[in-house]
């Protein structure tokens, strides 16, 4: 959130930790949904490993990924891809559809999806990043 704060053009799906409870942030607007469930919720939930996560959480931030205005944009970012966008669920809408958008030609913006580590190389075969660049963390702060 720190490097997207200095980035004119940019948009997205980030998901931080605030007060230990994860979040949806859609970015620039800032605003924010409940992602991780909490243990007496009555709501649709998915279910990643030792994490519960809100369904419609999920949806919202699909819907608002789908309002953006990819031609007006320098950086797209998604936070995150992972074993739920591998099983078509959480915010693989978004993915799907950022990676379509980013393989056209006429294509100006940047795209950042933020993956795990032992990811990497299933979320860039699923959806068909063979022209990405893999960077770390550190080198975040790089980019222009």
């Amino acid at each position: 959130m720190e490097w997207l704060a200095i980035k004119k053009k940019a948009a997205g799906i980030i998901s931080p930790v605030i007060n230990s409870e994860r979040q949806i942030c859609l970015y620039p607007d800032n605003g924010y949904i409940q992602l991780e469930s909490d243990e007496n919720s009555k709501k649709e939930i998915l279910l990643c490993g030792k994490y519960k996560f809100y369904k419609d959480a999920f949806i919202k931030a699909n819907n608002y990924f789908e309002s953006l205005d990819f031609e007006n944009l320098e950086w797209v970012i998604i936070d995150e891809a992972g074993l739920l966008e591998l099983n078509n669920e959480g915010l693989q809408d978004s993915v799907k559809k950022a990676s379509i958008k980013f393989a056209e030609e006429k294509t100006k913006f940047n795209l950042l999806i933020i993956v795990r580590d032992n990811l990497v190389e299933k979320i860039i075969k699923k959806y068909f990043l063979g022209k990405c660049v893999v960077i770390n963390k550190e080198d975040l702060k790089d980019l222009t």
